[in-house]
């Protein structure tokens, strides 16, 4: 942004002429009028406080590292077995994303359509978001019931609690780092994979912006049995949705990591969709520099919105890919 700084010109004597005077004067309103402008788009171009945010807050790292950390524990055969039958097995292969564009970041925000669940590419091509989405990206369940934490007992989360180590009570809260402190030390492997859970869930899945881990969901991590009957995919997309509409949620997206991956399965010149080559889960093969390194190029050629034609496109047919995905 280029601003005129250049003053008005004045006569050498101690007075200046009525001509002078009307000259500096309209100098003077020109100047004005540029330095409103360009303080007008100044400001028009500030983020806003949801991009403040997803700029700030970035946890993809630490879910990287906690499921990294299994590579140094006595029981990793055993922790990734009963993670595998818990349903988050997908969550082992997350790429360490350290650092995104800023630019996509503004994008997604301007075009994520929160009431129709999608991604706007144009007027009218979109990106829809649904479960199945969601369950190539994670390999989440993605049939059952639904999740409710709100009937969580305080029984539930006092027997979590204790299985996690942590210190008696019913608080429905556990600090980050007392939880990151748990999942370093302890080597019972269902108290870990329980307490996983709750940390990717607050980190990715469903994000939030405080410092607290819920642990609402100690009812559902109960057995097994009970965590995979439950359709994890339907809840991260509610819990987004409803976030977006309640100020009062914490900004579900925090890290808005579903959305990157989505669009770049969709509109990366890797997609499954062109290459019909189906990898489960499909966060696995977007790591930080190819991911970029893809976003940047659909960026300076073309634009995101359009990515690969080909790719928006194929969007048009893929039904037939979700009979059987795995082909």
């Amino acid at each position: 942004m280029q601003v005129d700084e250049s003053g008005p010109s004045f006569s050498l004597g101690l007075s200046q002429s009525s001509d002078s005077k009307a000259s500096s004067s309209h100098t003077t309103r020109q100047q004005k009028g540029k330095m409103q402008a360009a303080k007008a788009t100044e400001q028009k171009q500030k983020p806003t406080e949801a991009e403040h945010r997803l700029r700030r807050k970035l946890s993809i790292p630490k879910v990287y590292d906690i499921m990294q950390s299994i590579n140094g524990k006595k029981t990793k055969k055993k922790i990734i077995e009963v993670l595998n039958e818990y349903g988050f097995g997908g969550m082992l292969h997350i790429c360490n994303w350290t650092r995104i564009h800023t630019f996509f970041v503004d994008w997604i925000v301007n075009n994520f359509d929160k009431d129709n669940m999608c991604i706007r590419l144009t007027t009218t091509k979109v990106l829809e978001l649904k479960e199945h989405d969601v369950h190539r990206v994670y390999e989440l369940p993605m049939v059952g019931k639904k999740i409710n934490t709100g009937v969580c007992s305080d029984e539930a989360i006092k027997r979590l609690r204790a299985e996690l180590g942590l210190n008696e009570g019913f608080s429905q809260y556990v600090k980050l780092v007392e939880l990151e402190r748990v999942l370093k030390t302890t080597e019972k492997p269902t108290a870990w994979v329980k307490g996983a859970i709750c940390y990717t869930i607050h980190n990715i899945l469903c994000p939030t912006n405080h410092s607290d881990v819920s642990l609402h969901y100690a009812h559902i991590l109960e057995d097994a049995v009970g965590v995979s009957s439950y359709n994890w995919c339907a809840h991260i997309l509610d819990y987004m949705k409803e976030g977006l509409r309640s100020p009062g949620v914490a900004n579900p997206l925090a890290d808005f990591h579903f959305l990157l991956i989505n669009y770049l399965d969709k509109m990366g010149k890797r997609s499954p969709f062109l290459t019909g080559k189906y990898k489960h889960p499909s966060l696995r093969d977007w790591d930080v520099k190819m991911a970029n390194q893809d976003i940047q190029k659909v960026y300076d050629v073309m634009g995101l919105e359009h990515g690969l034609t080909a790719g928006v496109t194929q969007l048009n047919t893929t039904a037939k890919f979700w009979r059987n995905p795995r082909n």
